[in-house]
């Protein structure tokens, strides 16, 4: 119980610590419009979901797996392979 404790503790610091970052080098701290975790622009992967009343531009999501994947899921089902 005490590792899995420590584990999130540690994975809270790290969220503090990209927040610190965000904020003093001027980049955005916004939630995923996926799953709502909240991550920095200095953490932008690249991948995005589609926004449909504007071919070719997306909000970005965060860092997780899931979100990347569900993103490309996205992009593909609404614009093909770009």
């Amino acid at each position: 119980m005490d590792r899995i404790f420590m584990m999130f503790t540690l994975l809270r610091h790290i969220r503090c610590v990209n927040r610190w970052y965000a904020k003093v080098r001027g980049y955005p701290w916004l939630p995923c419009p996926l799953c709502g975790t909240y991550y920095g622009g200095h953490e932008v992967t690249g991948a995005s979901i589609p926004q449909l009343d504007r071919p070719g531009y997306g909000w970005c999501v965060c860092f997780r797996a899931e979100c990347q994947r569900e993103a490309h899921y996205r992009w593909t089902a609404a614009w093909g392979h770009l």
